[in-house]
């Protein structure tokens, strides 16, 4: 894994906090924060399919070493590039921001569908369907930022300055 949990806190004690809103085991709306709030599991998990995902970029140059099992160091740096540990906490942190509301969105379709709200159940069962369609998206704006200088393919961003 590029972080550990540790390094994941530490970096999150540092930023503003992300909260989402939910519903908890009681019904009641509340504001979810997507670290503090979440198991060390599902940070342990986020961590490592953030890590996975940025492995899966293409990217220009070559690994430092034949053997590492990352993408980063590259083109024979010997240490983890800071970009690379902002690019894996963020996408690690809008990985768990999606997950929470898509959880969600089945609260609030239930809630549509108890209340007679067909329309909002519907709007609410669209927007699901949208964001299970934008894990592209998500990956390329929490990652190709701090990435921009080793991406190549699809995922770079181009710079119009």
């Amino acid at each position: 894994m590029y972080l550990t949990e540790q390094e994941a806190q530490e970096r999150y004690d540092a930023r503003l906090p992300i909260a989402v809103w939910g519903v908890d085991e009681s019904g009641e709306d509340v504001l979810i924060d997507v670290w503090e709030d979440a198991s060390t599991t599902t940070r342990t998990q986020a961590i490592q399919q953030a890590g996975d995902l940025m492995d899966s970029m293409l990217y220009n140059g070559v690994k430092s070493s034949p053997t590492q099992p990352h993408a980063f160091p590259r083109n024979g740096d010997s240490d983890m590039p800071e970009e690379a540990l902002k690019a894996c906490f963020e996408l690690t942190l809008a990985l768990m921001r999606e997950k929470l509301i898509h959880d969600n969105a089945e609260s609030w379709q239930a809630r549509a569908t108890y209340f007679n709200a067909s329309r909002v159940e519907s709007l609410i069962a669209d927007a699901r369907e949208s964001l299970s369609m934008r894990e592209q998206d998500v990956v390329s704006a929490a990652s190709s930022p701090y990435l921009k200088r080793w991406l190549k393919g699809r995922f770079r961003s181009v710079d119009y300055a």
